[in-house]
């Protein structure tokens, strides 16, 4: 991956990530964007390449999200809970997950068995009535939930 190659804000950001205290981190070796349009996005289960290296870095900019960590021994326990949409989406990928709630602009590090042992994922979110902040009027939404559905955080386009 060719750093010099990446747009300038993109740039600042790697750069202000790899100056942080506290992290042995080698040249970057990858940036995946994952842009959400119409509060629609989803990123399947998976754990990063490990030539990447031991740390991973989650950057939320103009809108938060769940990110759920799922051990690789309980998703194998059950696969089609794990791999069906309709399932993990109003139950999660398997009962010991671990949402991390990251708010806009938050960086999320995660290493050792969180970065080997557990995948991580953004479930595709529910539909939900929502009433409008300044009309009061109700809206359909799409947000994001941790934990329990009583736990909401709507999703920005």
């Amino acid at each position: 991956m060719d750093a010099a190659a990446l747009p300038p804000t993109l740039a600042s950001a790697a750069g202000r990530i790899a100056a942080l205290a506290g992290y042995s981190l080698g040249p970057l070796r990858d940036v995946t964007v994952n842009l959400r349009t119409a509060s629609v996005c989803r990123l399947d289960p998976h754990i990063d390449p490990l030539a990447d290296g031991p740390n991973g870095f989650v950057l939320t900019l103009l809108s938060g999200t769940v990110l759920t960590f799922s051990p690789i021994e309980s998703m194998r326990k059950d696969p089609r809970r794990a791999t069906d949409p309709a399932l993990f989406g109003m139950r999660s990928f398997t009962d010991d997950d671990v949402d991390c709630l990251c708010r806009r602009r938050a960086l999320v590090h995660f290493a050792g068995d969180a970065r080997y042992r557990w995948t991580h994922a953004i479930r595709p979110g529910v539909a939900v009535e929502l009433r409008d902040p300044r009309s009061g009027e109700p809206r359909a939404r799409i947000c994001d939930w941790w934990g329990t559905h009583q736990n909401l955080l709507e999703r920005k386009d």
